[in-house]
């Protein structure tokens, strides 16, 4: 009843943009959240995007991607087929199929800040945490194989990520980004849909498990993409996104030329930080290698 022709609508704390959606149906919208990769999610769930532009970028895309995709399957062959050899092993003897899962995942070398690991990879993070865009992009690589993902399948994301970077349109590598994010919660073993921990790896959970991880990145995510914006040009109203937390957005929408904002919003309800459950998210999207600290945010 509040909305009028020349309402703009703020959805000040997003989440995961099921408002922002609903709202972009009647008006036109800003969201805002704390969290970029809750920002992205809502700007992929309004009008401004079409399938034309969706298949002329994924041919862009894919130049770039399987340029750094080859780079990393250059370095992590025998890895890699170890990896295929027990995704392709008989599913009807689980016991025997954890088991060599279980062996080839304790021999990848993965990133640690606390522990002994490999130079190389102790060295090339260390440089990406001085500049992000070194070639190739690693980081889910180094960081999330077997543990969220599957290692062909972190190659492939960090190869998504590296020819997103190359778009030079923000609007449209901002939808592209958004489709990432959504594509990385989609595949990821996980509890629930979060980041807390990764799933136990078992005897019981392996099937499931490798079910998950022989899913290509690249495919889930172009699907998506082509799937997302067939439903972008459903809508009228486009969703813009606007930097957090909420003091910041607040400031920005005063700039707005509009005589009627109306300022939605769905506040945590509770004190607790939990964006830290979505770290995963939240890194694929700004893709730094630094540690974040987490701020506790004043509601």
């Amino acid at each position: 009843p509040h909305v009028e022709d020349d309402s703009i609508i703020l959805d000040i704390m997003c989440g995961s943009g099921a408002i922002s959606n609903a709202l972009a149906q009647i008006s036109d919208v800003f969201a805002s959240d704390a969290q970029f990769f809750c920002r992205l999610l809502a700007k992929i769930q309004g009008a401004g995007f079409n399938e034309k532009k969706a298949l002329e970028t994924l041919n862009e895309l894919y130049i770039y991607y399987t340029y750094n995709l080859r780079s990393l399957q250059d370095e992590c062959k025998n890895q890699l087929e170890i990896e295929k050899e027990v995704f392709h092993m008989d599913m009807n003897n689980p016991d025997l199929v954890f088991e060599k899962y279980k062996e080839y995942i304790e021999k990848v070398e993965l990133y640690s800040s606390t522990e002994s690991t490999s130079k190389k990879i102790m060295e090339k993070i260390q440089i990406r945490k001085i500049n992000n865009n070194l070639f190739p992009y690693c980081l889910f690589t180094y960081y999330f194989s077997n543990v969220y993902f599957g290692l062909e399948q972190c190659m492939q994301i960090d190869s998504i990520r590296y020819a997103i970077d190359t778009i030079q349109d923000e609007e449209v590598k901002n939808w592209v980004l958004g489709v990432l994010v959504v594509t990385v919660s989609a595949i990821a073993s996980n509890h629930a849909g979060h980041f807390a921990q990764p799933k136990r790896v078992d005897e019981k959970s392996i099937s499931e498990v490798i079910e998950k991880r022989k899913k290509s990145a690249w495919l889930e995510f172009s699907k998506r993409l082509l799937s997302v914006a067939a439903e972008s040009e459903r809508y009228s109203y486009n969703i813009n996104i606007v930097d957090g937390p909420w003091k910041n957005a607040l400031k920005q929408v005063d700039n707005l030329e509009s005589s009627n904002l109306i300022v939605y919003l769905d506040a945590p309800y509770k004190r607790d930080e939990y964006s830290r459950y979505y770290h995963v998210l939240e890194t694929v999207a700004l893709y730094e290698q630094k540690e974040k600290e987490f701020e506790d945010f004043d509601l």
